[in-house]
């Protein structure tokens, strides 16, 4: 309900600086009910219109945070994706989005630190809320196992209704954020030929 699109920067100021000529984008997630805002690479993205014409974009979160709804239903649950240096986490309870971010990590001991933050900001049980982990993490990375140190219940995010569930051998969970995104591009596909 208070959502304006006349001024999408006002939902960004107190998260990040931003300038008059920042181009502020918007899609909404979670069917309809929420706006993801963000600024867009417009150099990046400039740059692929002048060689290969027009083309949607989205935030890479978008596809996530609409899967990880999905998966926990009208549950409690919180979900971390893993790059190399970067740990996103999406955070719902009784099925409503409660918290989504980003954070810079260096060692696995950040990880915790920033995971049992969200768990206490937002008033979770580590004894019974679950946390679905996906990315560059595998049982045997230190991140894993200092997350079972302290949570309870610790799983790979299910991944058996992607229609993208592989990429070569990986396992399913790793690069979820990028086949996320080749579902949506695929999605998007159909869509344009359907018309």
């Amino acid at each position: 309900e208070i959502w304006d699109d006349e001024d999408p920067a006002l939902y960004l100021k107190y998260t990040l600086k931003t300038f008059p000529h920042d181009f502020i984008a918007h899609e909404t997630i979670l069917k309809g009910k929420t706006n993801l805002v963000y600024i867009p690479f417009v150099n990046l993205n400039n740059y692929f219109f002048e060689k290969f014409g027009s083309f949607h974009y989205y935030h890479a979160l978008g596809p996530w945070i609409d899967h990880c709804a999905e998966v926990i239903g009208e549950k409690t649950g919180v979900f971390a994706n893993f790059t190399s240096k970067q740990l996103d986490i999406v955070v719902f309870k009784d099925g409503a989005l409660q918290l989504a971010n980003s954070f810079e990590y260096h060692t696995p001991e950040d990880v915790v630190y920033y995971v049992l933050f969200v768990y206490e900001q937002v008033a979770l049980s580590t004894e019974e809320t679950p946390i679905y982990i996906s990315g560059a993490v595998s049982q045997s990375t230190a991140i894993h196992s200092e997350l079972y140190t302290y949570i309870r219940h610790v799983e790979f995010i299910p991944t058996y209704k992607l229609s993208i569930s592989r990429l070569g051998k990986e396992k399913a969970h790793k690069e979820l954020l990028l086949k996320l995104g080749l579902q949506c591009a695929s999605y998007q596909e159909n869509i344009k030929e359907e018309k």
